[in-house]
C-alpha cells in the first residue's frame, strides 16, 4: 500500500466494518511483487449472515492505464489553456467545441459564448473575399495544413491581424473529424514592422535631404555672399541694387529651407548651451502673439522651478514657432494656445512608451491647441517629410519633421495626443541637466572693426574659396588660401610671418578640418581656429565641433556673419583645436 493512501484505506475499512451490507469504493496505489506501483479501483463489501461480520470482500481492478490517460488529458488541457497563442478546436462543420483563455483575450468571446458557434459568425471581418475562404476550406478538407495571415474582428468590433495554423484531426479510420487552429496575434508585430519600415524610409530620405542640403548650402553661400558683397558696394540710388536685394532675399529663404532639411535629417551642426525653457518661451511671447493673431488666446503655464536642458536656443525657438503655426492653422475660428513647462521623471516601465527616451529626469515642453484635431489615419504620418493636411501653397510639409529632427538631435523625444474635434497636444521631452548654470549669451563682436591679422583659409570648393577670400580681404585681413589640408600645411611651413587664424571647412578631401587644426596647433599653439560647415555625416566629428569651446560658422554665411565671427574668435581667448 502506498503510504500516501494509508489514511484513505483505514477510513474506508472502518466504515465497511461498522456498516452492515455496505459497499464502499476508492482509488489506491498498491505495489506489485516486481516493485512497480499501480493504480487500482478498490471496492469493499461487508457480508453478513447475522449481526456480526462474517466476511469483508475486497475487489481490485487495475486502472493504471486509465489513470495515466486521464492525467495526460488533464495535462494537455492545462497546457492548451495556458498557451500564449489562441487555440480553437472545431468539428468538421466548423462549430467550435473548445477554446482556450488566450482566444478569449484575443477575440473577447468567452468559452461559453464561443461553444457551438461557427468562427465566421464570431470573428469574420469582411476584409477577405469569397475566393480567399474557398481556397482556405479546399486546403483543409483535402487534409492539408493551412497556414496564413487573416484579419479578424473582435467582439467589440475592432479588427486585428493574426497568423493561423489550422490542422485537420483524423479518427482511427483516417477520416477528418475536427480541426485545431493555433492563432497568433500580429498586432504588435505589425506595429513594430511599420515603425522599422518608417525609420528606414526616414533614414533614406534624411540622407538624401542632407546631401542635397550640403550641396545647396555651398551654392547659397556663393549666392548670398556675392549678393551681400555687391550690396555693400552699390550706392542706394544704383538701379541694380533692387535686383541684388531680390537675389539676397531669395537666398535667405533658400537658406531657411536647407536648415529645415538638415534639422529633419538630424545632420545639422548645432550650438547647444544650457537653457531655461521658461526664458525661451517668455522671450518668444510677443512674437507668438503677433503670429497667432488676436482671435487666439495665448496661455503660458511655466513651472516655477524648472530644470535646465542642453540645446541650441535658435533651434528650440524654431520648434516652438513651428508648433504655434500649426496650432494657429488648426483654429481658424479662434481658440486657445497653451504652452506648458514641467519637470518630469521617467521610470523604467513608464519610459517604455516613449521613443528614444530612456529613464531619467526630463523637462517637458507642451504646446496644446483647442483646434480641429487629427484622426488615427493622420497621426502616424505627421512627422513624415512633405506630408501636410494644409491646402496647396500653404505648407511645405517640413514643419513637424523639422521639429522631430531637432528634438531627436537634442537627445529628446516628441509625443502627440489628438482626437478629431478635441484639439492637439505636442509634448517635447528634453533631458534635464543636473546642477547646471544657464548660459547667458555674450554681446556679439563688432563686425565693423577693420582687420589687420593674417588668416589661413582652407576650402575645397573653388567658388566658395574665392568668395570667402574676397569677404575677408575686404575687411582688411591678409588671406592665404589653400584647397586642401595638405596644401595648407605646406603653405604654412613656407610662410615667414605669423598666421593668426585658421578658417577651415570641417569636411575636406583627404585630411579633414579637425585633423588639420590639430596638426597646426602642435607647431603653432597660438593660432586660433574657426570651422565652417553646412552638413556633416560623421557623428563623432559633429560632436567635436559642437563643443562649446569650439567656434563654428555655418553655411550659408553672409559678409556680416563671417566678419563678425572672425572678429569674435580673434578677440576672444584661444580655443582648443
Amino acid at each position: 500500500m502506498h503510504p500516501d493512501d494509508a489514511d484513505q484505506i483505514r477510513q474506508m475499512w472502518a466504515q465497511v466494518v461498522q456498516q452492515p451490507a455496505s459497499y464502499l469504493s476508492g482509488m489506491v496505489r498498491l505495489r506489485r511483487s516486481d516493485g512497480q506501483w499501480r493504480w487500482f479501483e478498490a471496492g469493499a463489501t461487508n457480508l453478513l449472515h447475522d449481526a456480526s461480520v462474517q466476511a469483508i470482500v475486497i475487489n481490485y481492478r487495475d486502472i493504471t492505464a486509465r489513470k495515466r490517460a486521464e492525467e495526460a488529458l488533464s495535462l494537455q488541457s492545462a497546457a492548451l489553456n495556458a498557451a500564449a497563442d489562441a487555440i480553437v478546436i472545431t468539428g468538421r462543420d466548423g462549430a467550435i467545441e473548445w477554446s482556450n483563455a488566450a482566444f478569449t483575450a484575443l477575440s473577447g468571446y468567452g468559452a461559453d459564448e464561443a461553444f457551438g458557434r461557427n468562427p465566421r459568425d464570431l470573428v469574420k471581418s469582411g476584409v477577405h473575399d469569397s475566393a480567399f475562404y474557398r481556397q482556405f476550406w479546399d486546403t483543409l478538407l483535402a487534409g492539408h495544413v493551412w497556414r496564413g495571415e487573416m484579419t479578424n474582428r473582435r467582439k467589440d468590433g475592432s479588427q486585428y491581424p493574426e497568423e493561423q495554423v489550422i490542422t485537420p484531426v483524423r479518427d482511427a479510420r483516417g477520416e477528418i473529424t475536427h480541426f485545431i487552429a493555433i492563432k497568433r496575434d500580429l498586432t504588435e508585430e505589425k506595429r513594430v514592422a511599420l515603425r522599422v519600415m518608417q525609420a528606414q524610409k526616414m533614414e533614406t530620405v534624411g540622407r538624401l535631404a542632407g546631401g542635397i542640403a550640403h550641396d545647396f548650402n555651398n551654392l547659397l553661400t556663393v549666392i548670398n555672399g556675392t549678393a551681400d558683397l555687391a550690396l555693400m558696394r552699390l550706392p542706394d540710388d544704383e538701379p541694380m541694387r533692387k535686383e541684388f536685394e531680390q537675389i539676397y532675399g531669395a537666398g535667405k529663404r533658400g537658406a531657411a529651407l536647407t536648415r529645415q532639411l538638415l534639422a529633419f535629417s538630424r545632420k545639422q551642426i548645432m550650438a547647444p548651451v544650457i537653457l531655461d525653457l521658461n526664458t525661451v518661451v517668455h522671450d518668444l511671447g510677443a512674437i507668438l502673439r503677433r503670429l497667432i493673431g488676436e482671435h487666439i488666446a495665448l496661455v503660458m503655464m511655466p513651472e516655477r522651478h524648472l530644470g535646465s536642458v542642453l540645446a541650441d536656443p535658435s533651434q528650440i525657438e524654431q520648434v516652438i514657432l513651428n508648433l504655434a503655426v500649426n496650432a494657429r492653422d488648426a483654429m481658424p475660428a479662434g481658440g486657445i494656445l497653451t504652452i506648458t513647462t514641467r519637470n518630469v521623471e521617467f521610470r523604467d516601465i513608464y519610459a517604455g512608451d516613449f521613443r528614444s527616451a530612456p529613464p531619467g529626469p526630463y523637462v517637458m515642453l507642451a504646446v496644446s491647441d483647442t483646434g480641429v484635431g487629427m484622426d488615427e489615419t493622420t497621426r502616424p504620418k505627421i512627422f513624415e517629410p512633405f506630408f501636410t493636411t494644409k491646402d496647396p501653397g500653404k505648407g511645405t510639409g517640413l514643419g513637424l519633421s523639422t521639429v522631430d529632427g531637432i528634438v531627436g538631435q537634442s537627445g529628446g523625444s516628441v509625443r502627440v495626443y489628438s482626437e478629431p474635434g478635441k484639439g492637439t497636444t505636442f509634448k517635447i521631452y528634453l533631458p534635464r541637466v543636473a546642477d547646471a548654470v544657464v548660459t547667458t549669451p555674450s554681446a556679439p563682436a563688432r563686425a565693423s572693426v577693420p582687420g589687420t591679422e593674417t588668416i589661413l583659409l582652407v576650402e575645397d570648393e573653388d567658388v566658395l574659396r574665392g568668395l570667402a577670400a574676397r569677404i575677408l580681404q575686404s575687411a582688411g585681413y591678409t588671406v592665404l588660401v589653400a584647397a586642401s589640408g595638405e596644401e595648407a600645411l605646406l603653405m604654412l611651413n613656407d610662410y615667414d610671418h605669423a598666421v593668426d587664424l585658421l578658417f577651415t571647412d570641417v569636411v575636406l578631401p583627404g585630411m579633414g578640418g579637425r585633423e588639420l587644426a590639430t596638426r597646426i596647433a602642435a607647431e603653432h599653439p597660438t593660432i586660433r581656429v574657426l570651422y565652417t560647415s553646412g552638413y556633416n555625416d560623421d557623428v563623432t566629428l559633429r560632436l567635436q565641433v559642437q563643443d562649446q569651446a569650439t567656434h563654428l560658422v555655418g553655411k550659408p554665411y553672409g559678409v556680416k556673419e563671417l566678419t563678425r565671427k572672425v572678429r569674435e574668435v580673434l578677440d576672444g581667448p584661444r580655443t582648443r583645436s
